[in-house]
């Protein structure tokens, strides 16, 4: 019998995009995460889980704000 793979929220599995909703974009996603490891006792792990989060969001952002400012060559 195959074991069912468990996962931590703060854990996301590279093959499960968004698992709390479909609709949940993967900055909604990375706040959710950042919100459970603040609740998180004090320690090197959590600070540098910490500044991950805060490093991803930093990349969405501009990510963002590039998609933004591109213009559409598409068309």
């Amino acid at each position: 019998m195959l074991k069912a793979r468990t996962w931590t929220p703060v854990q996301k599995p590279r093959d499960v995009q968004f698992p709390l909703s479909p609709s949940m974009t993967e900055q909604q996603w990375e706040l959710y995460r950042l919100s459970v490891v603040e609740e998180w006792q004090e320690s090197p792990h959590k600070a540098a889980v910490v500044e991950a989060i805060k490093h991803k969001l930093m990349i969405l952002a501009l990510q963002e704000k590039e998609s933004i400012e591109a213009p559409d060559t598409h068309n």
